[in-house]
């Protein structure tokens, strides 16, 4: 990511995201789509992280997941989106261009990620939640 954030208490003189920030900031995004996957893993994760996921069917396991994440995400105070580390669409490409490459994370997913897919999740995570 290009980024111009500077994570508060974070000992840094230049803009950077912390490797976790990045991450997580993505996770709704990525989690969403992996969900239609493998549902009932990302249900359980769901309620591994506190949600209340009794009677929820699984077709409905992809905003089960995001929406827990998210719900951490604002009690952490975690910024909001891509776009809160000055990220915008015009940095999609590098960030595919950064990602794509990565085959311990791309090849070893139980969802076959593309150009397309990964373009949209980067896209959803620039509002956050």
């Amino acid at each position: 990511m290009v980024t111009h954030f500077c994570m508060p208490r974070y000992p840094t003189d230049h803009p950077m995201a912390p490797q976790g920030v990045s991450v997580v900031l993505n996770a709704p995004a990525v989690c969403g789509v992996r969900a239609q996957a493998d549902s009932k893993r990302h249900l359980e994760a769901a309620a591994t992280l506190g949600a209340d996921v009794e009677g929820v069917p699984l077709e409905e396991a992809s905003e089960a997941i995001t929406d827990t994440i998210k719900g951490l995400m604002r009690r952490l105070n975690v910024p909001n989106g891509l776009d809160a580390l000055g990220e915008t669409d015009g940095d999609i490409p590098n960030c595919l261009g950064s990602t794509l490459p990565q085959h311990r994370v791309t090849e070893r997913s139980p969802y076959a990620f593309g150009d397309e897919d990964t373009g949209a999740m980067f896209e959803d995570a620039m509002n956050g939640f």
